[in-house]
C-alpha cells in the first residue's frame, strides 16, 4: 500500500474520531441502529455468526437515554454496529419472559423496578445502568459498565468486531489504537516510513531461489483497522522490523491486489468476478477471508505457520524467533516461551 493510500485511510479515521461526534450532538435518532430482540439475534447468528452487542437499560436511567440519543444516534457508530454486530436492546426490568442460550428468564418480583433474571446473570448482583455486553462468536461475554461516548465505544467496537480479543487484552489494544489514531497528528502520518523493507511476493520468491530465506507474508485488507495498526504499530517497532529484515523476506500483500503471481509455474491473478479477492489470497487462506493473515514459509516455500489474527509487537516477537530459529521442529511452544528472552518484554501468544 502506497504512503498516500495509508495517509488517506488514517486521515479518514481521524475525521471519524474527531469530527463525527460533533454531528451526533445535533441528531438524536437511535433508530439508525437495527435493534433485535434475543430470539431474532440468535436466529440470525445461527445462520451468519457475528458478535452480539447487548445494550442493557432501564426506563428511569438518564444516562441510558443520553447514550441512546448521542452515542447510538451517531451515523458512523450506527453503520458500524449494523454491519458487524447483532445489536440487542434489553430493558433490564422487563416483565416479559426472555429466552437466551436455551434458558428462560423472568422478572424477579412484582415491583416495577425488580430486575429480570437475565439482567442479573449478565451484569451480576450489583446492577448498573447502562451496561454494554459484548458476546463474541465463541459465546464469551465481556461487560462494560456505564455510559460510553463516541471515543470510548469506537475502539471497543473495533476490538470485538475484528476479533482482536482473541490475542490481545483491551488495554494493550487501546494503547496501540491511541498511538496510531488519537495521539498521531496528520504531519506524522504524512511522514510515516516503514521500518520493514517490504518486497513484492514475486521478488521474494525469486530471491529465495538464489539466497534461501524464509518468507514472512502479511496478507492485509486496506479497510481493516487491525491491519493498518499492525503496519504502523506492530511491524514498525524497531525490534520487530530489524528481525524481519535480517531473517525473512518480508512481504505485505493486498488481498485485492491486481498483480499476477507465478508460484512454481502456477499463475495466480485477480479474476475480479464474484468477489474482489486475489486468487493467491483465496488459495493460501483456504477461502477464509479474515484479516490480518500472517503466514510463514520455509526456504522450500512450505507453509509452516498461519494465523489470521491481530498481534502486538510484544506478542509476535517470540513467534518470529520460534520459526526463524527452527525451534518448532523439536521444541514445544510452551517450553520455548519459558526460556525466551524478549527484547521488548515477555509476552507471547501460542502459535497453532
Amino acid at each position: 500500500m502506497h504512503l498516500n493510500k495509508l495517509y488517506f485511510i488514517l486521515f479518514l479515521v481521524f475525521n471519524i474520531i474527531i469530527i463525527a461526534p460533533l454531528f451526533a450532538q445535533n441528531k438524536a435518532d437511535s433508530s439508525l441502529i437495527k435493534w433485535y430482540n434475543f430470539d431474532e439475534a440468535e436466529a440470525l447468528n445461527t445462520k451468519s455468526p457475528k458478535p452480539l452487542l447487548i445494550d442493557i437499560y432501564t426506563d428511569w436511567c438518564g444516562w441510558c437515554t443520553k447514550m441512546m440519543k448521542t452515542t447510538y444516534a451517531n451515523q458512523q457508530i450506527a453503520d458500524y454496529i449494523n454491519l458487524n454486530f447483532y445489536p440487542i436492546k434489553f430493558d433490564a426490568e422487563t416483565s416479559q419472559k426472555i429466552t437466551f442460550n436455551n434458558k428462560t428468564y423472568i422478572k424477579t418480583g412484582t415491583e416495577k423496578r425488580a430486575p429480570n433474571q437475565l439482567a442479573i446473570e449478565l451484569i451480576g448482583e450489583k446492577l448498573s445502568y447502562p451496561s454494554t455486553i459484548f458476546v463474541d462468536k465463541t459465546g464469551k461475554r465481556s461487560l462494560i459498565s456505564g455510559y460510553l461516548d463516541y471515543n470510548q465505544i469506537l475502539p471497543l467496537l473495533i476490538y470485538f468486531a475484528e476479533e482482536i480479543n482473541k490475542t490481545t487484552n483491551f488495554d494493550e489494544f487501546q494503547k496501540n489504537f491511541n498511538d496510531v489514531y488519537i495521539n498521531r497528528d496528520t504531519t506524522a502520518v504524512k511522514s510515516f516510513k516503514d521500518n520493514v523493507n517490504w518486497i513484492p511476493m514475486q521478488d521474494a520468491l525469486t530471491k529465495s531461489k538464489t539466497t534461501p530465506k524464509k518468507i514472512y507474508l502479511d496478507i492485509y485488507n486496506d479497510w481493516k483497522t487491525s491491519c493498518n495498526m499492525m503496519r504502523v504499530a506492530t511491524y514498525n517497532n524497531p525490534v520487530i522490523a530489524d528481525y524481519l529484515n535480517k531473517n525473512f523476506y518480508p512481504v505485505r500483500f493486498n488481498c485485492i491486489s491486481k498483480d499476477t503471481i507465478n508460484i512454481g509455474g502456477q499463475i495466480f491473478i485477480n479474476e475480479n468476478k464474484d468477489h474482489p479477492f486475489h486468487q493467491m489470497a483465496v488459495a493460501m487462506l483456504d477461502g477464509k477471508m479474515a484479516f490480518p493473515a500472517l503466514l510463514i514459509f520455509d526456504e522450500n516455500f512450505k507453509l509452516i505457520y498461519k494465523e489470521q489474527v491481530y498481534f502486538t509487537a510484544e506478542r509476535i516477537e517470540p513467534i518470529l524467533h520460534f520459526f526463524s530459529e527452527e525451534k518448532f521442529k523439536d521444541t514445544k511452544w510452551e517450553d520455548f516461551l519459558k526460556n525466551f528472552k524478549p527484547e521488548i518484554k515477555k509476552n507471547g501468544s501460542s502459535p497453532k
